[in-house]
């Protein structure tokens, strides 16, 4: 099990956000339970060149594919696997922090 702990810096362009991870030990993800706030629990999957979180709290099997790139070209040129339905780069509502929030609605 892998316990994250996630910054994203805010959208440089509708393709470009800037993020932090700090991966903590299990002692340390229990000190921060105890702190107010909100928090999603997902399986990852490594799949299709990418990653599938498949949701388990708050909202069980809500499904997100993501791809990491190098540069905005990447991006641009990428053509996800068949399996994925739409893209939700741009909906705020699919973000970890808005998925994480339905918990506290």
């Amino acid at each position: 099990m892998t316990f994250k702990l996630g910054k994203k810096y805010g959208k440089c362009s509708a393709l470009s956000e800037p993020i932090t991870n700090l991966y903590l030990t299990e002692h340390e993800y229990g000190q921060l339970l105890s702190l107010p706030g909100s928090r999603a629990r997902k399986h990852r999957y490594a799949f299709g060149g990418g990653a599938l979180d498949v949701y388990v709290e708050p909202c069980p099997g809500l499904a997100v594919f993501e791809v990491e790139f190098t540069n905005e070209r990447s991006a641009q040129d990428y053509q996800p696997p068949a399996f994925v339905m739409r893209e939700i780069t741009a909906e705020a509502e699919f973000a970890g922090m808005s998925v994480a929030g339905r918990a506290d609605a």
